[in-house]
């Protein structure tokens, strides 16, 4: 389009599931992209190292919405089994203070 800037994104990789694609959604910090599949699968991705990890295999019925809480804490899956699937993140740690003086 004229007038428009060009901007050149970054591929920053890719991967292969077990089925298509039925939802995606970004955590609100943008840590951590969550993929579901028409298998059932979901996957959590940390879109900086690559880094994946598997949250549920395959149940035979595609999960079809994927949601983060407000705080990114929790995750909500939908599909047509007809139920609603809950994770909670693991705890953040904190920095403790150092004892000694």
């Amino acid at each position: 389009m004229p007038g428009l800037a060009q901007t050149q994104w970054e591929h920053r990789g890719q991967g292969t599931l077990s089925d298509y694609v039925t939802a995606i959604a970004w955590s609100p910090q943008g840590t951590t992209l969550a993929i579901a599949t028409a298998a059932g699968d979901i996957h959590l991705i940390n879109p900086t190292t690559q880094a994946e990890q598997h949250l549920q295999g395959t149940l035979d019925q595609s999960i079809d919405g994927l949601a983060f809480s407000a705080d990114g804490r929790y995750l909500a899956a939908v599909g047509q089994a007809g139920q609603v699937l809950i994770w909670r993140s693991p705890p953040i740690p904190t920095a403790t203070p150092d004892p000694s003086p």
